[in-house]
């Protein structure tokens, strides 16, 4: 007897597959559901569920519109030009308005990016994000969240924006006019995340005055439209307003010589756990001074002007120092407890960078070391016991001859990197004592055209200098950039 196919809907599919008891949940758990989904797009795809899901996904509480998502070609987002991104905001505001009219559901997130900016539509397009921010702003409940990264939009003073209920507030690109007034801004009792990137204020009393009606700021990110063009006096003008600061980013900011003020700062803040500063200007000496344990995290970054770097956390555990070009004539880190080091630049002398080593490599527990383009140092020779990871990399100007490092018996990776860029120096001594029973030795010089017998001779010593080598790969050749096994070229 031949058998019957069995196809979707039939009795003995139906009894064998669970019943779907989703749907049948009230609505506040569903809409519970929605709020945990990442983008509408996602929510959209839950009205294939059952009928009860076609028209539940739109109360999905997030108004949510990204120019990188109007053009898809095979599989990669290509950004459109302007005009045609205003266009899909159009349609998609129309859709907004017909998918909330007529309801109170709440809109808990506002997310616009529109990067590209073109004056030719300038105008159509604020009266479109006038539209849109009126259906968010209009509503019973206010949004907990508002994140606008629109290039030269000029954000209207009104009602709504700034809220005591807010609590992430994310700005790129925006223009805070002349109708913006520091006795207009309400209290932020419930912001708990600041983000401004390359935000124009019409005075920096009203940037000084929005993070003093946030007093529970955990995250606090600011860069600066120029390099220097936002004085941080007016940021410290209240110390004891950040006393719950976890992250602080500061970019594009001028310190205008004063490092008392930069002390003063980091000290109002005693529940720091990451700093982050870029691009720092007028500042000659860098102090970082944190009596209690909670600071985890430190990263400078270029450019900075300090000659002078102080450096003074008990509990700090990565520490990135790179890369900085100016002469740095004197730092000093006291950091038992650090773990993770990143150390690059011209800016260090071979003085500076064997003290250094030698202060934080010997007496700590150091995890990791990477040094990154060390142009002014020949000779490197440290101790470190604990030492489970070694990177460096070398550039175009490296002048690296002599390397000597004696690790533990916990060193698991030596890493040689060498990209795009032809040395000036010759690795010609590399001795490396270690009792490590299991070492992975990576090589890179990765689209590097040259002889690699002429400048990397000393490379076999490397490996030599290992006890038991575990894994050896990398890619050295002539004009090869492909990843082969390590060979010995005299």
């Amino acid at each position: 007897m031949k058998k019957q196919r069995k196809f979707a809907g039939h009795p003995a599919i139906i009894s064998a597959t669970s019943e779907d008891r989703i749907s049948d949940l009230p609505d506040d758990v569903l809409h519970l559901i929605l709020r945990r989904m990442n983008s509408p797009t996602q929510a959209g795809k839950t009205m294939a569920l059952s009928r009860r899901w076609r028209s539940l996904w739109r109360s999905y509480p997030v108004l949510e519109f990204d120019e990188a998502d109007c053009h898809s070609r095979r599989g990669w987002k290509i950004c459109p030009a302007a005009a045609v991104a205003t266009d899909y905001l159009h349609k998609f505001t129309a859709a907004s308005i017909e998918r909330f009219s007529g309801n109170q559901l709440p809109i808990e997130a506002f997310k616009v990016s529109l990067a590209r900016e073109d004056v030719r539509i300038k105008r159509r397009r604020a009266v479109i994000l006038e539209q849109l921010l009126s259906l968010a702003l209009e509503r019973e409940r206010k949004p907990g969240e508002i994140t606008m990264d629109i290039t030269g939009y000029r954000l209207p003073c009104r009602k709504g924006i700034l809220t005591s209920g807010l609590k992430i507030l994310r700005l790129t690109g925006i223009k805070f006019g002349s109708d913006w007034r520091c006795d207009d801004l309400p209290p932020l009792n419930s912001l708990r995340l600041l983000r401004l990137k390359y935000v124009k204020f019409n005075h920096e009393n009203l940037l000084a005055n929005l993070i003093a009606r946030a007093p529970f700021l955990e995250t606090l990110e600011y860069r600066g439209s120029a390099a220097g063009s936002t004085k941080l006096q007016v940021i410290s003008k209240l110390p004891t307003n950040l006393n719950s600061l976890r992250f602080l980013c500061l970019e594009n900011v001028a310190i205008e010589n004063n490092d008392q003020l930069f002390t003063n700062l980091i000290s109002s803040s005693p529940l720091l756990e990451t700093l982050e500063l870029r691009e720092i200007s007028k500042l000659r000496k860098l102090r970082v001074i944190s009596r209690l344990n909670n600071l985890k995290t430190i990263k400078i970054g270029y450019p900075l002007d300090a000659e002078r770097i102080e450096i003074d956390a008990p509990g700090l555990e990565t520490l990135h120092l790179q890369p900085l070009y100016h002469e740095v004539m004197e730092i000093k880190v006291t950091a038992p407890e650090l773990r993770h080091l990143e150390l690059g630049g011209s800016g260090f002398t071979e003085r500076n960078v064997c003290e250094l080593l030698s202060n934080l490599c010997g007496g700590s527990s150091l995890k990791s070391l990477t040094l990154l383009g060390l142009d002014r140092v020949e000779k490197l020779n440290f101790l470190s016991p604990e030492l489970e990871e070694f990177k460096l990399f070398m550039w175009a100007n490296s002048k690296l001859r002599e390397i000597q490092l004696d690790a533990g018996p916990r060193l698991a990776k030596f890493f040689v990197g060498c990209r795009n860029v032809l040395p000036d120096g010759k690795l010609e001594k590399c001795g490396i004592s270690s009792d490590a029973t299991a070492c992975r030795l990576e090589v890179d010089f990765g689209h590097v055209r040259f002889d690699s017998s002429r400048l990397f001779g000393g490379l076999r010593r490397v490996i030599a200098g290992f006890s038991q080598l575990h894994t050896a790969r990398g890619a050295i050749g002539k004009e090869s950039s492909r990843r082969n096994n390590i060979r010995y070229i005299d």
